[in-house]
């Protein structure tokens, strides 16, 4: 049986975190407790030992009421973490900490060379594509380029891109699985092409619907979003944006 991402179990203590309020009242848990049957003993320990060591009192609290309701004893939480596997308490711990960064310079460097390339392969499409490039900590390391198109469970084929615009949903698990790459990344790219001719950068090249893609993946893991950069790709020209400019830097390459 594959044990849970580890990041699938980090979205999931939001039901502690919403069962709070009716363990206050009615001194009863809901929601929480059906997902955490659905665990096995070993993947109970690490949710729970989750919610201990990086959750807020309300999440400790119905963590608390889980392990007394699901088991014959009592669970202390400073036992049960301290009997939690070393490479289990790591992989915790690893899920809210954020990789060192290299030096600044090589980064800027790096991003540099990546947006080069970003406008030879994207720059001369007449469809939108976008990817992410997560550069590591190596300079002798290749970075990793995944495409950013397409929605779960559907075909997705060139015929059916538009000129103008890009569905993007990966579904959990693979959004999971994004995300402990992404936290072993020195830099996150997010690189995306307008199919213009190109010219001067404008000042409102990212859309409204682009600026709310930055800010949602800014908010997904709040310890990594420093490290998430997001770009738009015309010809040889290249334009930063974040959550709220629509263009903050430009380069032409």
């Amino acid at each position: 049986m594959t044990r849970p991402n580890i990041e699938h179990l980090r979205d999931k203590l939001t039901l502690l975190k919403d069962d709070a309020q009716f363990l206050y009242r009615y001194g009863d848990i809901g929601a929480s407790l059906d997902f955490f049957r659905t665990l096995d003993s070993a993947d109970q320990r690490r949710f729970l030992c989750m919610a201990f060591l990086h959750g807020d009192k309300d999440m400790q609290k119905v963590a608390e009421a889980l392990a007394i309701k699901t088991s014959d004893f009592l669970w202390d939480s400073v036992q049960l973490i301290a009997e939690l596997p070393p490479e289990d308490r790591a992989e915790i711990d690893a899920c809210y900490e954020c990789s060192p960064s290299s030096d600044p310079i090589d980064c800027e460097s790096r991003i540099r060379w990546e947006l080069r390339q970003a406008t030879r392969t994207l720059g001369q499409l007449d469809f939108e594509e976008a990817v992410w490039i997560l550069v590591p900590d190596s300079l002798d390391t290749p970075a990793t380029w995944i495409e950013a198109v397409g929605e779960e469970g559907k075909p997705f084929s060139l015929r059916l891109r538009l000129p103008s615009s890009i569905i993007y949903d990966p579904g959990k698990d693979k959004e999971h699985a994004l995300l402990v790459k992404m936290r072993k990344a020195a830099c996150i790219l997010h690189v995306h092409n307008h199919p213009e001719p190109s010219g001067t950068i404008r000042h409102d090249w990212a859309s409204s619907q682009d600026l709310a893609f930055a800010a949602h993946w800014k908010s997904l893991r709040p310890e990594i979003k420093t490290k998430m950069r997001f770009f738009v790709v015309a010809g040889k020209d290249v334009a930063e944006y974040t959550e709220a400019s629509p263009c903050i830097l430009q380069w032409c390459f």
